[in-house]
């Protein structure tokens, strides 16, 4: 399968975002359109967002398996 409509859609998420606090909660939406009835949204399913928050940053050792 073709990942174009992935980076498609990242790009323009991305560029519709237009500053980082916003993209917690427009991934949310999309996934949301995504897992319910709207078509144009496929390529969202089983996407995530990994950022360090500056006001609650990643522990040091194992940032992956420690309390996030």
């Amino acid at each position: 399968m073709s990942c174009a409509p992935f980076h498609r859609g990242v790009r323009e998420e991305l560029a519709d975002a237009g500053g980082a606090e916003v993209l917690p909660l427009r991934l949310q939406a999309l996934r949301g359109r995504a897992y319910g009835a709207d078509p144009d949204a496929y390529w969202a399913a089983g996407t995530g967002l990994v950022w360090e928050d500056p006001a609650r940053p990643l522990p040091d050792d194992e940032p992956l398996q420690g309390d996030l």
